[in-house]
């Protein structure tokens, strides 16, 4: 979570004085919405995520960071986080189970005593 936070920071600073925002709003945006998906993700082991912002913050992130991938041609830095973190977030789309898994039966104690 902290390398996405920090990976937009290193997309968004070197443009933050262009006042042209077409040139570079969609690495932004593809770095921002990946930090969502990975904030998401952190939440699993915690036990304090939903299942339903995951898939919504990653759908969102994996094809804007496809995009912003053709669009960062001259950076090959940015080219290969944003793939790598389009590939890992596909992984962990893929993974996800539509129900929960049941919960064990517990097992019968022995009264022999």
């Amino acid at each position: 979570m902290i390398f996405s936070v920090l990976f937009l920071l290193l997309v968004y600073l070197p443009q933050d004085s262009n006042p042209v925002l077409a040139r570079y709003y969609l690495p932004v945006l593809a770095a921002a919405l990946t930090s969502c998906a990975f904030y998401q993700l952190a939440g699993f082991a915690c036990r304090d995520a939903s299942l339903r912002w995951f898939v919504f913050f990653g759908d969102l992130a994996v094809p804007v960071s496809l995009a912003a991938l053709a669009d960062s041609g001259e950076n090959w830095g940015q080219m290969l986080a944003g793939a790598g973190c389009a590939m890992v977030l596909t992984v962990f789309l893929l993974l996800r189970r539509a129900e929960p898994l049941p919960e064990p039966e517990k097992a019968p104690e022995d009264e022999a005593v």
